[in-house]
């Protein structure tokens, strides 16, 4: 595996997506609540970004 390699979420089972997932809320939770998504915004998430904030500003 090359040091850019990915895996896919599905490729986990289903403790290792839990988990994978749970990190992942907790570590954007924080950036959005700080309003400080521009790390993010570095990766090719853009469009998953703006569906999880209306979540999350749905949530609340």
């Amino acid at each position: 595996m090359t040091e850019d390699a990915q895996l896919s979420i599905t490729e986990l089972n289903d403790s290792l997506q839990h988990k994978a997932v749970e990190s992942f809320a907790k570590f954007y939770q924080k950036l959005f609540d700080a309003n400080n998504l521009e790390l993010m915004s570095n990766y090719d998430v853009v469009n998953f970004m703006t569906d999880i904030n209306d979540h999350l500003n749905l949530g609340r």
